[in-house]
């Protein structure tokens, strides 16, 4: 993923993340590769970062993604919090992700 963090949001703990509807998801081994609809970003997630995004479904909160990472690693809750708010912020930064409000929208 490219670009600077300067524009995107800080994310709460209470706060949630679904993929953009728009985008095509493919597996490939321990990677995870993401295209826009309109194929002019293309973006490769290392296994950690796919597990992020795996989780990132809109009704897990940040919190309970952290959580899911350190169940899923071998990560203390320290490593987990800065990798899940890294990659949270980066896809939201490249449209990949959007904040999901209280309603759900």
């Amino acid at each position: 993923m490219s670009g600077t963090l300067t524009n995107a949001p800080n994310l709460a703990m209470d706060d949630r993340l679904r993929p953009n509807p728009e985008l095509i998801c493919r597996r490939l081994g321990d990677e995870l590769v993401i295209l826009d609809a309109d194929g002019t970003n293309l973006v490769t997630l290392n296994e950690t970062a796919a597990s992020i995004w795996e989780m990132l479904d809109g009704r897990n909160t940040i919190q309970s993604v952290i959580d899911g990472l350190t169940s899923s690693y071998s990560v203390d809750g320290e490593t987990a919090h800065a990798d899940v708010v890294a990659v949270g912020r980066r896809l939201l930064s490249e449209g990949l992700v959007e904040l999901v409000g209280d309603d759900g929208s």
